[in-house]
């Protein structure tokens, strides 16, 4: 009798915290009927609990992401996959569209035949319509379609430990509720990444201050079991408070996004980078031309500037072929960034132009700099046209325009980027492989 009350205690207390979580969260047989339905996935849908049972998925999803939809849930019926991922849109009871991102298990009996599915839903509609660059966040959750289901926890504030973690938790940090519970505040503490711990003791004293119960989200690094630091984005709210209204527990969700942050760093850097040489392109080069402009102004210190072009560049194409033309590119590219010291920032302005920004370097520097590579390019170049063509017909050169800050006279970015522009064209004229 004692088991039997604890087992229903336990199927209760876990039907309570499924109603208080912040992400809809459904069980669905496998032809698509609502079988049972957190509170939040009601308010998402905008229908009742007993109006969803009279309903399937399929009724309610938007046409167009139907079919992808029914695509996963029989790959995995079939068992090529337990679990999914999908960005879809719902159809509101009142008729308009709700964005959701959707994480659908599998659930198979002991006989391991298919026996439900469990639906997480989380509404991003106010993220679809707020987000700038759409097309970047849509790949990012497309590339996070394997990650695991979200975790669930429940923290007991007064006694300091988590009355409840799913699976899912577990799955993303590797720790159970024992291995969770067994630390002192101060190891729990060092969980959280160095740069992101007061941020996460900041949130959770406002989730814990609130005077209602509206979500907090925040993301963080946390270091798992195996000793990785995991990006992670949790939602939090107030789960149970006293009978003087004070907080004793909160709720909140766990989300694995490091494959999402990944990309995120990595798309930031393509952003700014050049894609044939590697260069910094023309974004990257604005930003940090103006900083060293900035700066040599504010000190009164030297600064140059370097703008180069390939001479004849066109007839180097029609010659020998645009892809012998790309590698013309990417030698010049590496010849200076091998010249290059790390201060400097080297570019690829568009096309065959070519600067170079040096900072603490004289006019008469530049000009050193500047014959350097034009003689070691023309070198090379010529080696490389030897050994794709066995002969020469147009010998790759470059013209350099070099100018320079003065410290006395007003000048401003756009000054200093002309006056080398000119002197790229008094070197064109003066018959290329020019330094001026």
């Amino acid at each position: 009798m004692k088991e039997f009350e604890s087992t229903l205690n336990e199927t209760i207390q876990l039907e309570e915290i499924l109603n208080h979580a912040p992400i809809g969260i459904a069980k669905v047989s496998l032809d698509g009927v609502w079988i049972s339905i957190n509170t939040k996935l009601c308010q998402i849908l905008g229908y009742s609990a007993e109006e969803l049972h009279q309903l399937t998925f399929q009724e309610i999803t938007h046409p167009n992401d139907l079919e992808p939809d029914l695509a996963l849930v029989r790959q995995a019926i079939e068992g090529s996959i337990d679990s999914y991922r999908i960005e879809k849109r719902f159809i509101h009871k009142s008729g308009h569209l709700i964005w959701v991102n959707s994480i659908i298990s599998l659930v198979k009996k002991t006989n391991n035949r298919p026996s439900y599915f469990v639906v997480v839903v989380e509404d991003i509609s106010g993220r679809k319509t707020t987000q700038t660059e759409l097309k970047i966040e849509n790949n990012f959750i497309n590339l996070a379609i394997h990650s695991s289901l979200a975790g669930i926890y429940v923290y007991n504030i007064h006694k300091g430990i988590n009355d409840f973690i799913s699976n899912g938790y577990t799955s993303i940090t590797g720790y159970t509720l024992d291995d969770l519970n067994g630390f002192l505040s101060e190891e729990f503490a060092l969980l959280f990444h160095d740069d992101d711990r007061e941020a996460v003791f900041k949130h959770i004293g406002e989730v814990i201050n609130a005077v209602d119960d509206s979500y907090f989200e925040i993301e963080y690094r946390f270091k798992n079991k195996a000793g990785d630091w995991i990006w992670c984005l949790s939602r939090d709210k107030v789960f149970s408070r006293d009978e003087n209204n004070q907080p004793e527990s909160f709720i909140g969700t766990f989300i694995d996004i490091t494959r999402i942050k990944n990309l995120e760093a990595e798309l930031k850097a393509q952003a700014r980078i050049d894609y044939l040489t590697d260069l910094d392109n023309r974004l990257s080069l604005n930003e940090k031309f103006n900083q060293e402009f900035n700066r040599s102004k504010r000190y009164k210190r030297p600064l140059s500037l370097l703008m180069i072009d390939v001479d004849n560049f066109k007839d180097i194409n029609d010659t020998y072929g645009h892809c012998i033309g790309d590698e013309i590119l990417v030698l010049l590219a590496t010849k200076m960034k091998k010249i290059a010291r790390d201060s400097d920032t080297v570019a690829r302005y568009g096309g065959d132009e070519f600067i170079v920004i040096l900072p603490e370097i004289t006019y008469d520097q530049a000009l050193i700099f500047a014959r350097r590579i034009r003689d070691e390019f023309a070198q090379s170049s010529c080696q490389l046209i030897q050994e794709k063509q066995k002969k020469i017909g147009l010998h790759p050169t470059i013209s350099v325009g070099v100018s320079s800050l003065s410290l006395t006279e007003p000048s401003s970015v756009d000054t200093l980027m002309k006056s080398a522009d000119d002197a790229l064209y008094k070197a064109k004229e003066a018959g290329r492989n020019k330094v001026k």
